[in-house]
């Protein structure tokens, strides 16, 4: 598991952010969706981080409902995992 990790450490090395390059406009995209496709692949709950990065856009949480604004620190807790 660690060589697939390293290898794809290793892929993702071709893809940085080069300010002094000429055509480092056209390399923000590609760039940005290999980045996001390789958090998305490699990490635990990746494909919701690979969507915000995809998307730029922050993700709106709710809280589930009835859960009274009043309740015990446990059944706060066990809301927040439902979440």
């Amino acid at each position: 598991m660690v060589r697939d990790s390293v290898r794809q450490e290793e892929k993702l090395k071709v893809y940085v952010y080069d300010c002094l390059a000429y055509n480092q406009a056209d390399q923000f995209v590609p760039n940005i969706k290999e980045i996001a496709d390789h958090v998305g692949h490699n990490y635990f709950n990746g494909a919701d981080t690979q969507d915000v990065i995809l998307h730029m856009d922050e993700p709106v949480l709710t809280l589930p409902d009835g859960l009274p604004t009043d309740a015990s620190a446990p059944t706060r807790r066990k809301g927040e995992e439902d979440l």
